[in-house]
């Protein structure tokens, strides 16, 4: 299913899923207050078609919060 990455970016740690297959990737945001699993529905919905990354920005879900 959904694989977890994490990336330093600034010194921050930015959490991101992964699912899906294809050479066209598809980025997927979540709202204001959200996180990158409210994302999962938009996101197996296109995974048969696309890969598609969901970011939990910086603060959400399991991304480190900004200084």
């Amino acid at each position: 299913m959904f694989s977890d990455h994490f990336t330093l970016v600034e010194g921050l740690s930015i959490h991101h899923k992964q699912i899906g297959q294809g050479d066209r990737p598809l980025l997927v945001l979540h709202g204001w207050g959200g996180q990158a699993d409210s994302m999962a529905p938009v996101a197996l919905a296109f995974a048969d078609v696309r890969r598609v990354y969901a970011i939990d920005f910086p603060g959400f879900g399991q991304s480190d919060p900004p200084n």
